[in-house]
């Protein structure tokens, strides 16, 4: 003690493992540390910045908190006492305190029955409280209204009464958070709008057995059923209507305190509301008065309940509206009631001729309905987003007009904010009007919130998804569309969102099956079956492409070659529209990196077609993209997207892409991921066979063995595309995984057979797994929709798949066998996925974030835990070398070559020591098995300093993120701007920019200059698309990560430097040593030039060679080289 103070109370320990994941991903999170309070002569849990700055926050707005690393990084600065969390009036996540009900000292049978079967009915998150004398739970849902705290119907655990509190951030609060996790209940927040509603009915609200909220007024009162915004305006217009208004609206003028002014409204809104305490808190919220202190504790109560039941105690009189002209009717007729009730909770307003609203009776006795929206709401579901674990609500909005119902999936936050309202609801229908306040609002999320309707779980990403096939249209399982399905399809935005063609109402007939067969007997002769086959097979995996993913960690693309008129779109778009896809080709040459990353994001087992490759034709950078996504897709990694309305949005990147042209795939890594044939001209030849069955196919005229013209009916697509997926769905996962690995056992014996085993790598062995696997499918869907084995193999024989793979096969065999280091650096790759390396002790990375990327890994380290990762998963017929010395002169060849991935040898790299360094981007452009993403740190392309999206790249709009761009040429400006010219990226591609009247965001930066830019727009001026700074924009230097010891020249293994032999790296290295020792790290480029040709006695012309191929900065206007 000290003096009368009572000892600092010891707060349990923070376990951040424990927390709920659902809490950890919000960036709701503060510190908090206890203080005395003299006023209330107690501990109080002060809220202090998340972020360790000390200083107490605003813990009633969320966005006052930091993300929940930062706060646990705080926390354990040792100078808080513990970690809370900021509750948010837009989610519908509820807190519930249960307070003084469990004695530290033995916790297991102190607790109070009706508290344990509260706690397990809820069936939650579930964590003990700091003081360890009580529980918090958090779930879905919404609180009631009428009251958020009372006093529990059980005998006291330890000296005061326990007691309950909801909360869910309406009313500003912030909930101290242990992550002492309560076992045996769940370990995440849970969905529960029904559990939540019953536990304040029967323990805060208005019929709950523990009502004591109300004060000792001897009135016998008359319920005032106005709603809230008709009773404020009543009370507004009466006699004493001005002093209420200044009150309601927050002015506190001639009171001494606004303690005063609290009790005074009070006193008012008890005698308007017939002394309901619940409405008196509710309402007394909404007003201009309200504060975090009508929160605090002062005892067994609250300072807002407190003044509440003083204003109740000392009121004489109440408001009686049977004397008013105006009142609520409450004889309603049934039908006047919402259909939508019928999913069960309340239901606190009335609907009428489809609108939502009130009835009212006015003074001549006649009923009239207030209406405050022109719809009605179905709540269809409540769903978690797979791929993020957001929280969506899937509602049919009925308009009362005649436009036809539509679907949103709109985040619960749209119903607690009236700009996201509108644009998730009302923007999406035609004639949508919402004319309430927040009050209306609140009731509309009330209502939503309490409904009794499904969880299931959301996608953006059409295909399989546990045994069901989830489409933009609907649902499919294995006996048809679903009514109730477990997953349900959310919108892209994109493309895709409209091209799937499957009539959710189609039910497969005989006559459908009929047609399905037709299909199954003509698909295989429309091309030349020896450069056809591998196309079927791989369109019949690509459905089944997440199963391939979970067993494989990867899944080939398919590239179809040809010349004008070798039928590449046409077959391509057939094949599309057998699976389900109406819609012409998307193209892989002009689409923006914006659209495509949207676009290969929306599928994981549904192709997507792209034509129009032509590498010739297209921009660098356009080219770069496309490569990058569809690395990305073969692995299923993530993608960033700029959004101008906040930050990047990440994407993850599974579609199966089937692409087309007349030029092969660019880059040896590329090509190996895909599976590759090309198409003839003579197919497509009027008259000849494949022309002919592909013309029965489409029911396209065609000339037939007799040489009359004839047309035969086409074959529904649909109903192939119905009865596959219908097929999938029924399909048991380990037999197709038995059909799996015996494709892959027959891919080795043909591969063997045809002496190519030994030329190809994984990826492409896995690319004719791929294509047998897809063959096999197909003939087992032939033979369940009633084809005979001995019609099959007549159809497609196995000696015609053989001569596919033998085809495919070749095309594979042309990329040449991997070299001993490409398969080390491939081999590392895979053990750092595996956790066989680790960051900062085996690698670590340079120039993060830019095209100049390196990973540095310290061979020598990394050569025993590649080893003992081969072993471990017993991976065969690699060829890895016995000793790590045994790879030092491949490296150094490798280091030497111009052009080479290797970009630096023994070069001094802490923290891990001397390494080789491994251009990343040539890497992956080269490797087959090599990617970013396989090693820890930041996500490809994204750096804290640097952000590597061209500015070329992005969409007209606003954009927040960080791009580089060199000023290319400064302009003279018209007497309207502060500045003109033009920018350019990496690749050398111009965009102008225009800078506002007045601003001067570039400063003293000029033409040759590297600039990171922010917070700038982007415009369409006179049809040219235009970079728009304003004053708001900001620029900073581009700097390059690196020392200039990074620029150490290459040593020998003994560590001593070599100068008996001239190599190309040693002069690379030199080159850069001579410029980070010039003053201001640039000089003139022929003064390096001369430096190397009388140092090294080499050519003027390989002088030159050696320093455009080293890491040096040209700069063509001023021919200076630099480091930064």
């Amino acid at each position: 003690m000290n003096g009368d103070r009572p000892d600092r109370p010891d707060a349990l320990e923070v376990n951040s493992d424990g927390v709920a994941g659902e809490l950890k991903a919000r960036n709701q999170w503060l510190v908090w540390g206890y203080e005395w309070k003299e006023d209330r002569e107690e501990w109080s849990k002060v809220p202090k910045d998340g972020s360790g700055g000390g200083y107490r926050i605003d813990a009633t707005d969320p966005e006052n908190g930091v993300t929940f690393d930062v706060a646990v990084e705080t926390y354990e600065s040792g100078n808080y006492d513990g970690l809370g969390y900021i509750t948010d009036g837009d989610s519908l996540i509820v807190g519930f305190d249960w307070d003084d009900c469990r004695d530290p000292e033995q916790p297991h049978g102190s607790v109070p029955d009706i508290v344990g079967e509260a706690i397990a009915d809820l069936d939650t998150y579930t964590e003990v409280s700091p003081s360890g004398t009580g529980y918090r739970q958090f779930a879905f849902g919404t609180r009631p209204d009428g009251g958020s705290r009372k006093d529990l119907p059980c005998d006291p655990v330890l000296e005061d009464t326990p007691h309950l509190e909801m909360y869910d951030g309406t009313g500003g609060r912030y909930l101290t958070v242990t992550g002492q996790h309560v076992d045996g209940t769940p370990e995440d927040v849970e969905t529960r709008p029904q559990e939540t509603k019953k536990i304040h009915e029967e323990f805060i609200g208005e019929d709950g057995s523990n009502d004591n909220d109300g004060g000792n007024s001897s009135q016998s009162a008359e319920p005032v059923d106005l709603d809230d915004r008709e009773l404020i305006e009543e009370a507004k217009n009466a006699g004493n209507g001005d002093k209420f208004r200044q009150l309601w609206n927050g002015n506190t003028a001639g009171y001494p305190s606004q303690s005063e002014a609290d009790a005074a409204l009070c006193s008012m809104l008890a005698f308007w509301t017939a002394e309901d305490a619940h409405r008196m808190d509710r309402l007394f919220r909404d007003s201009g008065l309200m504060r975090d202190k009508w929160d605090e504790d002062r005892g067994a109560q609250t300072y807002g309940e407190r003044t509440i039941q003083n204003a109740i105690a000392n009121n004489s009189d109440v408001y009686n509206p049977s004397s008013s002209s105006y009142s609520v009717s409450d004889s309603l007729d049934s039908g006047s009631q919402s259909e939508a009730s019928s999913q069960g909770g309340p239901v606190n307003f009335d609907e009428h001729n489809g609108c939502y609203g009130q009835w009212y009776t006015d003074e001549d006795g006649e009923s009239h309905f207030d209406s405050w929206c022109n719809f009605t709401v179905q709540v269809e579901s409540f769903l978690t987003e797979k791929e993020t674990g957001d929280k969506w609500l899937e509602l049919t909005v009925i308009p009362s007009t005649d436009e036809d119902p539509f679907t949103v999936e709109i985040s619960p936050a749209a119903l607690g904010d009236f700009r996201k309202f509108r644009k998730e609801v009302l923007a999406e229908g035609l004639t949508t009007t919402f004319d309430g306040g927040s009050s209306e609002l609140n009731r509309l999320k009330e209502y939503i919130g309490t409904r009794q309707v499904p969880e299931r779980v959301g996608t953006h990403q059409m295909g399989y998804h546990d045994g069901e096939i989830v489409l933009p249209t609907g649902v499919i399982g294995s006996d048809g569309w679903e009514d109730d399905p477990s997953y349900t399809h959310l919108e892209t935005g994109t493309v895709m969102d409209r091209v799937c063609s499957i009539d959710p109402d189609k039910e497969l007939s005989e006559d459908d099956i009929d047609d399905v067969r037709r299909t199954l007997r003509l698909l295989p002769e429309t091309r030349d079956s020896e450069r056809f086959l591998s196309v079927v097979g791989w369109f019949y995996a690509s459905a089944l492409r997440p199963l391939v993913m979970d067993w494989e960690g990867e899944f080939n693309h398919l590239n179809v070659l040809g010349d004008t008129e070798a039928g590449k779109t046409s077959t391509l778009t057939t094949l599309w529209q057998l699976f389900g896809m109406d819609a012409e080709p998307m193209s892989a040459k002009d689409e923006s990196r914006y659209t495509l990353t949207g676009t290969m994001a929306s599928s994981s087992g549904v192709p997507l077609l792209y034509d129009e490759y032509k590498p010739g034709e297209m921009a660098t950078w356009r080219v770069k993209t496309f490569h990058d996504l569809l690395r990305s897709a073969t692995i299923g990694s993530t993608a960033q997207r700029g959004n101008a309305d906040g930050p990047n949005d990440v994407f993850k990147i599974s579609a199966p892409l089937a692409i087309a042209g007349e030029q092969r795939i660019q880059g040896p890594a590329e090509k190996r991921r895909c599976v590759m044939t090309t198409f003839r001209r003579e197919t497509t030849t009027a008259g000849s066979d494949t022309a002919r069955a592909f013309a029965k196919l489409n029911g396209d005229s065609y000339r037939d063995e007799n040489g009359e013209i004839t047309r035969s009916e086409p074959v529904d697509f649909d109903a192939h595309a119905l009865a596959y997926y219908q097929w999938i769905a029924a399909q048991d996962t380990d037999e197709l995984r038995d059909l799996w690995d015996r494709a892959g056992e027959r891919a080795a014996n043909l591969l063997e057979r045809f002496g190519v085993l030994e030329d190809l790598g994984d990826a492409p062995q896995q690319g004719i797994q791929t294509v047998l696997f897809g063959m096999a499918v197909y003939r087992q869907f032939a033979l369940d929709m009633g084809l005979s084995k001995d019609e099959i193999d007549e159809i497609v024989p196995e000696s015609d798949i053989a001569d596919a793979v033998e085809f495919s096969s070749g095309v594979f065999a042309k990329t040449g066998r991997v070299s001993h280091v490409d398969r080390f650096i491939e081999l590392c790759a895979r053990a750092s996925s595996n956790d066989y390396l680790a960051e900062d002790e085996h690698y670590t990375f340079v120039h993060k974030g830019t095209d100049r990327e390196e990973l540095r890994i310290n061979t020598s380290k990394a050569f025993d835990r590649v080893t003992k990762f081969v072993a471990d998963f017993n991976i065969t017929g690699e060829d890895l070398l016995n000793r790590h010395s045994d790879y030092r002169s491949r490296f150094s060849e490798a280091y030497e070559r111009s052009g080479s991935y290797v970009v630096a040898d023994q070069q001094r790299s802490p923290p891990i020591g001397r390494a080789l360094g491994i251009n990343v981007s040539r890497a992956e452009n080269n490797l087959e098995d090599f990617t970013r993403s396989r090693f820890s740190g930041e996500s490809e392309g994204t750096s804290d300093e640097e952000d590597t999206v061209s500015i070329c790249d992005l969409d007209a709009g606003m954009h927040q993120e960080r791009v580089i761009v060199t000023v290319a040429e400064e302009l003279e400006a018209p007497d309207w701007l502060g500045g003109k010219g033009y920018f350019s990226d990496d690749d050398g591609n111009l965009i102008q920019y225009e800078i506002a009247e007045g601003a001067d965001p570039l400063g003293d930066f000029s033409e040759g200059d590297e600039v990171t830019l922010e917070n700038f727009k982007i415009e369409s001026r006179n049809g040219v698309e235009t970079v728009v700074l304003s004053g708001i924009s900001e620029t900073s230097a581009a700097s390059i990560n690196g020392q200039v010891d990074s620029y150490d020249r290459a040593a020998t293994d003994g560590g001593q430097e070599n100068d008996s032999t001239t190599t190309f790296g040693e002069m690379k290295n030199e080159a850069q040593l001579f410029v980070a020792n010039a003053k201001g790290n640039a000089i003139d480029c022929s003064r390096v030039h001369n430096h190397l040709v009388e140092e090294f006695g080499v050519s003027p012309e390989e002088a030159e060679e050696a320093a455009e191929d080293s890491r040096l900065i040209y700069h063509g206007e001023s021919g200076v080289y630099s480091i930064n």
